[in-house]
């Protein structure tokens, strides 16, 4: 039983969000239950927005097509999508400056040995998420870093995800073109991922930091 059911429902409230909260989970057990994925997307980031009205697991294969969203998803190593390795994705986008060869080298992964990958919104899932996946405006943002420790980080919109498992921390990325583009999310969107153990206590923050926020709109409107 997912605990975050009722506390995802409120905080969607609380944020004025428009889009639901994503639950996503690296842990095998996580997919007994789902239904797969039907089909290919172009990238892994296209499992957040997909993952907006329904849940479902998705395996390696699914998360291949992004040579970058593979590595920081933690299905592919750097080394097997280096420069000249045969993924024409990579090597166009350093052909294209977009990215350097050292930035492919450095992409934050998250090291794990599971197959499968579940996604859902996150107050209807049955599974316990390792992160979260929020789409948020810059104040519903500013509310969130005032919430919790954070990190704020550029492109790729996927690297967010392996920072905030693996620094245990709230990061906000501020997106990326190709993940915008892919995803179907917007130019004034940010993603918001914070890690599962994290999640009560940055929702229970939250409920503070909202009140504290509506007071002082109230002040500056002179009320």
């Amino acid at each position: 039983m997912n605990p975050y059911r009722e506390k995802a429902a409120e905080i969607e409230q609380l944020l004025n969000l428009k889009r639901p909260i994503v639950a996503i989970s690296f842990k095998q057990e996580s997919g007994k239950g789902l239904k797969r994925f039907d089909g290919s997307v172009s990238a892994s980031c296209v499992f957040w927005t997909q993952a907006l009205d329904k849940s479902f697991s998705t395996v390696k294969e699914q998360h291949l097509n992004c040579s970058i969203g593979s590595v920081t998803h933690g299905f592919r190593k750097h080394e097997e999508i280096a420069p000249g390795k045969g993924c024409a994705d990579v090597d166009y986008f350093i052909d294209l400056g977009w990215v350097s060869a050292e930035d492919i080298s450095k992409l934050p992964t998250y090291a794990h040995e599971s197959k499968t990958v579940s996604y859902g919104p996150l107050r209807d899932v049955d599974f316990k998420p390792d992160a979260c996946c929020i789409f948020c405006n810059a104040e519903q943002a500013l509310f969130l870093m005032t919430a919790t420790q954070h990190m704020i980080i550029g492109k790729p919109a996927c690297a967010a995800l392996p920072v905030a498992l693996n620094n245990k921390t709230t990061v906000i990325s501020l997106g990326c073109t190709a993940s915008r583009t892919r995803a179907g999310y917007g130019p004034d969107e940010l993603v918001a991922f914070i890690p599962g153990e994290k999640i009560e206590e940055v929702f229970n923050s939250l409920r503070r930091v909202v009140n504290i926020e509506r007071a002082v709109a109230k002040a500056a409107k002179g009320g």
